[in-house]
């Protein structure tokens, strides 16, 4: 299927895409080309290679930078494109991130001399409004229960009512007011899941002040826009009652907001419906978007053929536009899926309601589907972690799969940590509802992880945590080091003790575990003796007040030192701190491979450059497909502890891979110990 109108015009990149079958919408045959070779191409008149270009480029914001082009043509001789690009969060270097965009799909509304963009009639977006949502939410409601049977007895019939709600009242004589319902008492309702915004907005909520007067009654027009707008759809949806946690916790009272935050689960799965405000960025920006210059992107680009003919290509991000027409639910702009807390509202809901500023989008057990009609199949990860999440505790916790267990939780921490918050001491309790739904009982959870899966668990890296500068060749022959990827100290302190320092609860940054599964299986060289952790409320999912890791593996004695590392590929040198073990000479050279570390800390941290503490690695295991290079933990003792056996404990630092040690006798000057890790 020709991208060109006229063989002459084809060039090598663009004809090998176009002689390629694809398989399908999903592309599975594809072919990579170098971003260079298609703009070397698309300079050189190439109409194949600027189609493609194009496509790519209508994705891109200022500051991308393009790394990989992906293409394929469908079965149906569509044309899609895909790429790799580097996108900033900032502008410190080691908040870049790699981000694989959706595959983009170009078409026109009219013929062109293109056969692999195909016409499809252009439908500008149209934005959700109250009186079109009603009718849609009841209908999806209708379906749900009798049409999907993993929905059948979700939050369908009365549940027991969370410890306070809001009664929405009605249009004419009764205003929504708080309602404390009865020992026991059951009812239908519906949750909240929205952003409050920034501190300084002027915020409804309950206090022990003004209890009494909210559930006496609460104007109308007291509340943000975003409260509105639910009571309005709890009302028109025939539901009395309606939870939002700034008015259904007490607000200032830490007993009150440390009970309720454990109830979580229990608050969101038993509601019937949760309506989530997934484009406003506060309370008051509403669940319906009102101005059309908020609405989602159109793509498009003007493209001229071999007679200068000008052909207007738009872009949307699905193939199956082609055959049902535009759909805008994947140009929506998400504000909840940034924020720690609705990570759990989301995957504790047994149906959603998504308002954003494209479509409608329904999400229950069963079906994901925007108001247009289309069936959508998002690779959200938190999506995905929550069909898995479902999977696992749909098993029972009698004898869970510890392998799905494991996968499944690690996804989650993945996901989460990766969200902000604006209190860091919500790190635990913002997950508390989801942990506590694990097949797991809550005696085995740890701080974030579990006695199960210790030895995996305890294999979490700072996403963040490595540090390295460029280096520069001077002319004498002398090297300059620019600043180096510092970050900032993100260990969790102030307000006394919350986690121990084996945790990934006890940093306040991203973290992962995928670089511990790219490489094959480790072969374990350490032994979880004991583990545990004292709540630090009456939540078990929340804070500790203490910690202990006890474990037996094989220490060895390092220092810190420096490496530069050459890396052909980008012409450039990297510094890179090392890991040398007690018996061996320091070289700062060159040399040709690194070791992973990853500063739990950062480098900003200074946890790895002080003289009164001595360092080690507690090795984990090693991995045979890495020439047995070992994985471990970098730990630190105080100097002044040795030899008291009360006091010689020790914190873990930073995770680190030894490739400088593969192929060598690393348990030489190692001893094997029982250690206790706080």
């Amino acid at each position: 299927m020709d991208l060109t109108p006229s063989s002459d015009l084809i060039c090598s990149t663009c004809n090998g895409i176009a002689a390629m079958g694809g398989t399908g919408e999903t592309l599975r045959s594809m072919k990579e080309v170098p971003p260079e070779s298609v703009r070397r191409s698309a300079a050189a008149g190439c109409e194949g290679c600027r189609l493609i270009l194009h496509t790519i480029q209508s994705y891109l914001i200022d500051g991308d930078v393009l790394r990989r082009i992906v293409c394929g043509i469908t079965k149906e001789g569509v044309l899609g494109v895909n790429g790799i690009i580097l996108r900033r969060r900032g502008e410190d270097p080691f908040e870049a991130y790699s981000e694989c965009m959706h595959w983009l799909y170009p078409y026109a509304t009219k013929g062109t001399p293109w056969a692999a963009i195909p016409v499809a009639a252009l439908e500008l977006p149209r934005l959700p409004t109250f009186e079109a949502a009603i009718p849609q939410i009841q209908s999806w409601l209708a379906k749900c229960a009798p049409e999907h049977s993993a929905c059948a007895t979700a939050g369908c019939s009365s549940t027991k009512l969370p410890t306070r709600v809001i009664d929405v009242g009605d249009s004419c004589t009764r205003p929504p007011r708080l309602y404390v319902p009865g020992e026991g008492e059951e009812g239908r309702y519906i949750a909240l899941s929205y952003r409050w915004g920034p501190s300084s907005m002027r915020r409804l909520m309950t206090t022990l002040d003004n209890m009494s007067s909210h559930c006496a009654g609460i104007a109308l027009e007291r509340f943000p826009r975003t409260y509105r707008d639910a009571i309005r759809v709890a009302r028109a949806l025939g539901f009395r009652y309606l939870w939002i946690d700034s008015l259904c916790i007490v607000q200032d009272s830490l007993e009150d907001w440390t009970r309720q935050s454990s109830r979580m689960a229990d608050i969101y799965r038993n509601a019937r419906l949760t309506l989530a405000a997934e484009w406003g960025d506060s309370s008051d920006a509403g669940l319906f978007v009102t101005d059309a210059s908020l609405g989602p992107t159109v793509r498009a680009f003007t493209e001229v053929d071999s007679t200068g003919t000008p052909h207007r290509i738009y872009v949307k991000r699905w193939s199956t536009v082609m055959k049902t027409g535009p759909c805008y639910a994947p140009e929506l702009q998400s504000a909840l899926r940034l924020r720690g807390w609705t990570l759990q509202e989301r995957m504790l809901s047994r149906r959603v309601v998504l308002f954003t500023n494209a479509e409608l989008i329904w999400e229950c057990d069963e079906l994901r589907e925007c108001s247009c009609g289309k069936r959508l199949y998002s690779r959200d990860v938190a999506l995905r972690s929550k069909a898995d999440f479902d999977r696992l505790i749909r098993c029972g916790s009698d004898e869970p799969d510890l392998a799905l267990f494991r996968y499944v939780w690690h996804r989650i921490v993945l996901t989460f940590t990766d969200r902000e918050l604006s209190f860091t001491r919500d790190r635990l309790p913002a997950l508390a509802g989801i942990a506590s739904l694990m097949p797991l009982s809550s005696e085995r959870y740890l701080a974030g992880l579990w006695l199960d899966c210790l030895e995996h668990d305890l294999l979490w890296v700072n996403s963040h945590g490595e540090w390295k500068a460029e280096v520069t060749y001077l002319e004498d022959g002398s090297r300059e080091v620019e600043q180096g990827t510092e970050g900032v100290n993100c260990r969790m302190s102030g307000n006394g003790y919350y986690a121990p320092s084996w945790s990934w609860a006890s940093v306040c940054f991203p973290v992962h575990y995928q670089l511990h599964e790219d490489w094959g299986p480790l072969v374990p060289e350490w032994e979880v003796k004991g583990a545990r952790c004292l709540p630090a409320t009456e939540n078990p999912y929340g804070p500790v007040s203490e910690a202990v890791l006890e474990v037996e593996g094989y220490l060895v004695p390092v220092t810190f030192g420096e490496r530069d590392v050459p890396e052909p590929d980008l012409e450039r040198v990297w510094r890179h701190l090392c890991l040398v073990r007690e018996h061996e000479k320091y070289e700062a050279m060159d040399h040709i491979d690194r070791d992973w570390i990853h500063l739990d800390a950062m480098y900003a941290g200074r946890e790895w450059k002080s003289e009164s503490h001595d360092y080690y690695v507690l090795v984990a295991g090693y991995r045979p497909e890495l020439n047995n290079a070992p994985d471990g933990l970098i730990l630190r003792q105080d100097k002044n502890a040795v030899g008291d056996s009360q006091k010689a404990t020790y914190a873990r630092i930073g995770f680190v891979r030894l490739l400088t040690w593969a192929e060598s006798d690393w348990k030489a000057g190692a001893q094997r110990r029982a250690i206790v890790i706080v």
